[in-house]
């Protein structure tokens, strides 16, 4: 197994994630290794310059045969150095490094009846995150169509608004009479929390602001998603302006909430407590681990269960039903207070 994956770890456990996340990159050189050396010296208990592997603590105990390249039963300065360029490297990479599907391929893909508006901007900017694509019926109709909004996962560092049944399920949707849009935010390597619920807020606002250009009934707009893209779109469900995660973005006189919410494989508790995050990790080994949570969405070394980027934090009685498809994955993530169970990716809005 590489040990890629496992660089990021462990050097958190080392350095924190505050000095990755924050610094430019001359100052984090030197603010890098600067924190190396006050972790050597934390854990060196016998003042040696180096760490055996019964001083070793956490997941540098757990991974010491990884970061020890030279087998002597030590890790020293160099080798926390050596760790620390190939986290940086794999840091930089892009990480979303699958291609997205081709404009001209997705307009062939576009069944019969079906229009495809590829690329629409849901607000003005430099990013070209802030990007939907819009599949609707060829014809109006009588009446006002309800919508559908689809948000792809990742884990919010990846994804397409094109990838898998995003585009597909959209496409399917717009056949049934829906008007659909699948969305593109800014990933974490762009923007930390809460840039993309922000971004997805913004094109649900959007989406009611053409609500007549496209024929769409603004009272019925409901949403799907899958891992990250599922937390969002439960977000979007849950949380009204006074959460405080409108942003910045434009279309303010609508609404950015959801009126059904159709979630698969959901995170709804992304900072539990250290005692619970320790349980859920020593038992269900995950790529969800709360380590890289914490360093995704920048929250504290001690983050709480009331977190404002959790959908349990905002969840009450008075919430909207989200129905939960959920996976052994997730199942130390506390589901949300009103919820129902379905094996199905299907969302009946009616006034």
């Amino acid at each position: 197994m590489s040990i890629k994956p496992f660089i990021g770890l462990i050097l958190l456990d080392f350095i924190g994630t505050e000095s990755l996340s924050q610094a430019q990159p001359d100052e984090e050189s030197t603010n890098q290794n600067q924190n190396l050396k006050d972790r050597l010296s934390q854990l060196d208990k016998n003042k040696d310059g180096k760490i055996s592997r019964d001083e070793a603590r956490n997941r540098i105990r757990n991974y010491f045969d990884r970061i020890d390249t030279g087998k002597d039963g030590f890790i020293d300065l160099q080798e926390l150095k050596r760790a620390a360029s190939q986290l940086n490297r794999q840091k930089n990479r892009p990480v979303n490094n699958q291609q997205a599907m081709s404009t001209e391929r997705l307009l062939k893909l576009a069944p019969e009846g079906v229009i495809v508006e590829p690329d629409l901007a849901y607000r003005k900017g430099e990013s070209q995150s802030w990007r939907l694509d819009l599949v609707r019926p060829d014809q109006d109709g009588d009446a006002p169509r309800p919508a559908i909004v689809f948000i792809h996962g990742g884990g919010w560092r990846s994804g397409d608004k094109r990838r898998g049944y995003f585009i597909n399920g959209a496409m399917e949707y717009a056949q049934r009479g829906y008007v659909c849009i699948s969305v593109n935010y800014r990933l974490t390597g762009e923007a930390p929390f809460p840039a993309c619920i922000e971004d997805v807020k913004c094109a649900v606002r959007w989406l009611r602001a053409n609500a007549r250009k496209y024929n769409i009934d603004p009272r019925r707009v409901g949403g799907y998603g899958n891992s990250a893209g599922a937390h969002l779109v439960a977000m979007l469900g849950l949380t009204g302006p006074d959460a405080g995660l409108e942003g910045d973005g434009p279309y303010r006189d609508q609404s950015s909430s959801l009126q059904a919410v159709c979630c698969s494989a959901a995170p709804t508790n992304i900072c539990q407590p250290k005692r619970e995050r320790i349980k859920a990790e020593r038992s269900r080994p995950s790529p969800m681990s709360t380590t890289r949570l914490r360093r995704f969405w920048s929250c504290t070394a001690r983050p709480t269960a009331r977190s404002p980027s959790s959908t349990v934090t905002h969840s009450s009685k008075h919430s909207r039903t989200l129905v939960l498809n959920m996976s052994s994955t997730f199942a130390s993530t506390e589901p949300a207070t009103k919820c129902s169970t379905s094996t199905q990716r299907r969302l009946t809005l009616r006034c």
